[in-house]
This record gives structure tokens, sequence and C-alpha cells, in this order.
């Protein structure tokens, strides 16, 4: 599977401007912002996807934001006008419950993915009132690339045992090199270096899943920071590949400790809009593709959400009967009218 951690992040802090209380701590929380204001956190996002398109101009690293509001679905200038500053968000106004909306939404996954995600959606509440996309594409080639007449059918052994034969590419290579026990560490640098791959290869006794659980946040911040290992001339064996994945987060969030902005009795988005709403959908699609010149990789995330039911009790307010009634405005409170109904 392949996964983007950086545009989740985009997608859900695009959503955190619209949040409050509960809904956007456990946002903030999650996403390692925990004591920050929406305001920092959107700072460092704009300067951070900024810096990433600057870093390398031998690579090609994009990204695209967009929110998309049903027709009928009022949201606060405020709450747009952060997205569109801090984001650089396409904001487009039009009826969810079509399916041209649907067309358009995919047609602009697929342009800002060199069309790695054509479709992100195949369908839409019907309910929707609005969503928020990130895309990212990524493309970079080797700092030196694999020689394309070493590369030679080889068999690769799944992680249930099946055989098949790929397409596997050689070379030798003065490397970064980890191992220790349990895995082994190489980093695959990209053009000036600015990105690298970083590969954790299983040693032969362990499983993948028995190596990922012992590679943990603490270790990998200990190898960034250190760059332990040492230098070691590389027989390398790389599999061309390419990997599709689509997944539904939701559950995932909750298991991190998002669980409010799923609940339509407990989300609270009061600085987005004036109604109820809550998320129904937090999915990602991802795509790479690795071949002796470099990678090419893409990604779309999406947020939607609708109504859901009202936070206070059910009141019936019938007026047939005798009522008064006021106009005003709402920034400087002014009435502009006001009288009362005391016979129809």
């Amino acid at each position: 599977w392949i996964m983007s951690p950086l545009s989740v992040s985009i997608a859900l802090s695009m959503t955190a401007n619209g949040a409050d209380g509960n809904s956007q701590a456990q946002i903030k929380e999650v996403l390692g912002f925990n004591g920050f204001q929406m305001d920092e956190i959107n700072s460092y996002f704009n300067y951070l996807c900024n810096e990433l398109m600057s870093v390398d101009n031998t690579a090609k690293f994009n990204f695209a934001n967009s929110v998309w509001l049903n027709e009928d679905f009022k949201v606060y200038d405020s709450y747009v006008k952060t997205n569109k500053d801090m984001y650089d968000a396409e904001v487009t106004t039009l009826d969810l419950s079509k399916k041209s909306a649907l067309e358009k939404i995919n047609t602009w996954s697929a342009k800002k993915t060199e069309n790695l995600i054509p479709i992100i959606l195949n369908e839409l509440s019907e309910d929707a009132k609005f969503c928020i996309l990130n895309s990212l594409y990524f493309r970079a080639e080797w700092d030196s690339w694999f020689n394309e007449h070493r590369t030679v059918d080889e068999v690769f052994t799944s992680a249930n045992g099946k055989q098949s034969q790929v397409k596997m590419m050689k070379k030798e290579e003065i490397k970064l090199y980890y191992k220790n026990e349990i895995f082994a560490l190489a980093e695959f640098a990209f053009g000036n270096e600015a990105f690298s791959m970083v590969v954790l290869l299983p040693n032969k006794d362990y499983t993948l899943e028995e190596s990922l659980q012992n590679f943990t946040v603490d270790y990998w911040t200990e190898y960034q920071e250190n760059r332990m290992g040492k230098i070691a001339d590389l027989k390398i064996s790389f599999p061309r590949f390419e990997v599709k994945y689509e997944a539904d987060l939701i559950e995932s969030m909750k298991g991190l400790g998002i669980t409010d902005i799923f609940d339509q009795n407990k989300a609270n988005f009061s600085k987005m809009t004036p109604n109820n709403i809550f998320i129904n959908l937090l999915k990602q699609s991802s795509r790479i593709k690795v071949d002796e010149r470099g990678c090419e990789a893409a990604v779309t995330t999406v947020v939607s959400g609708m109504l859901g039911s009202p936070y206070a009790e059910e009141v019936e307010f019938n007026m047939n009967r005798p009522f008064a009634f006021l106009i005003k405005e709402e920034s400087t409170g002014t009435i502009l009218f006001m009288g009362k109904v005391t016979e129809l």
C-alpha cells in the first residue's frame, strides 16, 4: 500500500479551520499541533508546501487544494478566506447532488495529479454539503539512474509466500546503510539529494510486520537527526514497481483520537457554518511508479460533510397566533425594520 501523511494533514487542517471546541482540539493533537493556534498551523503548512516546491529544481513537487460547496450550504466568509489565503484553495459552489459535480471533482483530481488519480470519488452522498480536497504530485529522477540493460527478470516472494516474476533493476553503489538484528535501511537519493527514498528491508528471519513494529517514531527521529549507520558498497536489486492504494481513513483517525468530527451529536463546525454538520467521508487515493529513471507519485485526499441532527431538542415553533418581528444587519446589529402581526 501507499499513503500520504502530508496530504491527510493538509486536508484535516483545512477542515479544522471550520471546527471549534473538542472537534478542533482533537485534530490539532493528532497532527502534533497541540497548544498551537490555527493561524500558526495555517502558516506552517503554507510555508512547508511552498518550500517543498523549491528545494530541488530537478524534481517536481506540486500541491493543490480545493473546497466544493453545495449551493444551498451557508459558509462563513472568514472560513473561505482563510483557505484561499493560506492554502491557495480553489472554492467552487455547485449542486453536489448532481452527477456533473462528481465529474468536476474527479477532473480536478486528475488534472492536479498528472492523471495518476483520475477518480477520487465513485459516488457522493446526495446529502453532501461540502468537499475539501488536497492533491500532491511528486516526480524526481534518481541521483544516478539504474542501467536499463542490467534489468532482469527475477522472483519476488510476497508476504503470503506467493512467488512472481518481476523486473529487477540492478546496480552497485556506495550508500548510507544501517543494519540491526531485525532489519536493514538504505537511502536512495533523488536529484540534488533534497528528496530521497528510505527503504526498510527485513532480515530473512523476520517478517515486514515484525520489522515495522520495531521501527518506532523515536527510532525514525534518531535516524533523521543522526543519520546513524555506515557507508557501504551495496549491490542493489530494486524491483520496478507500480502500486495503487485507496483507503477510508475514518476508522484510522478514530483510533488516533479524532472522534468528535465524525459524530453528528458531537461535531462542532461553528467556525465554518451556522448549520450542524459532521464528517461522513474521509478518503485517500494514492499511486506510485518506480523505474530505472526515478519515481512518480501522487495522492488525493477528500473530506466531505453532511447535515446532522440539531444540537438542541426539537421544539415546535408554530406562528399561528399574533407575533412580532424585526429585520437586522448582522455585523452592526442595525435594525432595519420591526413590526408585529396581529391578524391575517
